[in-house]
C-alpha cells in the first residue's frame, strides 16, 4: 500500500479497506459514500488517508458501509452507516468522523463482520456483544486458541448501548 512497509494490520471489505500502523496511526482508503471511512467527508479516497491524529489506535475492522476500531485504551470508536443504530452511539445518525460507543476501556477486539448492519466486539471477560439494536445473535469468541459458542446477546428495547448479556 504505496510506499508504507509499518503496517500492523489491515482489514478490507469489499469497497474499503483500513490499517493501522506500528506507530498506532490509522489509515483509510476507498469508497467513502457513508463516511465509512471516517475523514468527516463522502468523498471516496484512492490513497491510504490519515484518520485524526490519534496514535494509539490497536484494531480496526470495516465493512462496506461503517467501520469500527479499538484503542489501546480499551475504548471502542464507529462511524459510518447507522440506519438501525448498528454503530452503538445510541441513536441512528450517520457519523463521519471516528465517535466513541460508550465509557467502557475493556475492549479488545473488534469485528464488523463484513455485514452492513451489524457490529461485534470482544471485552476482556471474552464474552462478545453485538451494537446492533433488537436482534438476537449467535457469536463465538476465542478462548484459549480455540472458538467456541459464546451467549446470545439481545439490546434491550431502543437502548442500544445497553451492551449486557441477555439470555
Amino acid at each position: 500500500m504505496g510506499t508504507a512497509t509499518d503496517w500492523a494490520t489491515v482489514y478490507t471489505s469489499n469497497a474499503s479497506t483500513c490499517g493501522v500502523r506500528t506507530d498506532g496511526t490509522l489509515w483509510c482508503w476507498g469508497f467513502n459514500g457513508y463516511g465509512q471511512l471516517g475523514t468527516g467527508d463522502i468523498t471516496d479516497r484512492l490513497t491510504p488517508t490519515q484518520i485524526g491524529t490519534a496514535t494509539d489506535w490497536a484494531t480496526v475492522s470495516t465493512t462496506s458501509f461503517s467501520t469500527c476500531a479499538t484503542r489501546n485504551d480499551g475504548t471502542l470508536w464507529c462511524w459510518g452507516y447507522n440506519p438501525d443504530g448498528n454503530l452503538g452511539t445510541g441513536d441512528t445518525t450517520y457519523r463521519l468522523t471516528p465517535t466513541q460507543v460508550g465509557t467502557a476501556t475493556d475492549w479488545t477486539t473488534v469485528d464488523t463482520g463484513g455485514v452492513a448492519a451489524s457490529t461485534c466486539g470482544d471485552v476482556v471477560s471474552n464474552e462478545r456483544y453485538s451494537l446492533r439494536r433488537g436482534r438476537y445473535v449467535h457469536h463465538t469468541v476465542l478462548r484459549a486458541g480455540k472458538h467456541v459458542p459464546s451467549l446470545d446477546v439481545l439490546l434491550a428495547d431502543d437502548n442500544k448501548t445497553d451492551l449486557s448479556p441477555r439470555f
